[in-house]
């Protein structure tokens, strides 16, 4: 009857219910078909409205309101918040947006003031004939106080950016194909103590396991598993941490696609 729109079940008492209408007389609202999140006491979603498009919604779970937080891309247009990567990091949340014709960037919401901006702003918007999908549309992970995401500036192709959430400092971690696009995590990636291992073609091997450390900022290719410029795909099948020993689907143009595994020796966490 209302279209695709946000509902709720009570564990204790079995009821089920429908939460509000969003969109009301137009049909689907589609709430969290990008992005879903609970801070405090509140869901923050995405939602479609006729006179807004996809923009950012709440719901408080103490009073049962729903509000409409802010329209990110003026008018109907969408802008599609956490299409691609959306982090929650104390009280604020990260996600990508896009409010405009150039691909999306990093902004942030902060849920006890209230307030919404432009973290920080990575595509050269002068870059002549580049094509970008947005920041985290391949993989985006948070270690310690840094968000790590792939992103295109315009020039560099999609490369492993990252952002420091304590300083506001944004920076390309590497450019591991120059003068074209490495897909970083394309097929891959996985948080290990402060390493990131992460699927990436720098041209010469093709698309194979890489891993950077968050601790000393070194960056390096872990294994050329298949030999020449094809790359294995690492994890593009599967990829599982068990233990102290990763396990992926690779690619060899004599055995096909197997099963790999790399074991982490002298592994520390810290709690």
């Amino acid at each position: 009857a209302h279209g695709f729109q946000l509902w709720a079940h009570e564990l204790t008492s079995g009821n089920t219910r429908k939460v509000t209408t969003i969109n009301e007389g137009h049909g689907h609202a589609y709430p969290g078909d990008n992005m879903h999140a609970v801070i405090g006491d509140a869901v923050y979603f995405d939602a479609l409205t006729l006179e807004h498009g996809v923009e950012l919604w709440a719901h408080g779970l103490s009073n049962d309101t729903t509000w409409f937080v802010g329209d990110l891309f003026n008018g109907t247009g969408s802008s599609n918040p956490g299409r691609n990567m959306s982090h929650v990091v104390g009280t604020t949340l990260y996600f990508d947006v896009t409010n405009g014709p150039n691909p999306s960037e990093l902004w942030a919401y902060d849920t006890v003031n209230t307030s919404l901006w432009q973290v920080t702003q990575i595509f050269d918007q002068a870059s002549m004939g580049a094509t970008a999908d947005g920041i985290g549309g391949l993989f985006s992970t948070q270690v310690g106080h840094t968000l790590y995401f792939n992103a295109n500036d315009g020039h560099t192709g999609h490369e492993l950016w990252a952002h420091d959430l304590m300083h506001g400092h944004t920076w390309q971690v590497a450019d591991l194909h120059q003068g074209n696009t490495s897909m970083p995590g394309q097929t891959m990636s996985t948080v290990v103590g402060d390493t990131i291992y992460f699927s990436a073609n720098d041209g010469i091997h093709g698309a194979e396991l890489w891993a950077h450390s968050t601790d000393n900022a070194s960056t390096w290719l872990v294994q050329d598993v298949s030999t020449g410029a094809n790359g294995s795909y690492p994890g593009a099948y599967l990829e599982m941490l068990a233990g102290d020993t990763l396990y992926f689907s690779a690619t060899t143009d004599g055995a096909g696609v197997e099963l790999w595994w790399m074991t982490m020796e002298h592994m520390v966490f810290y709690g």
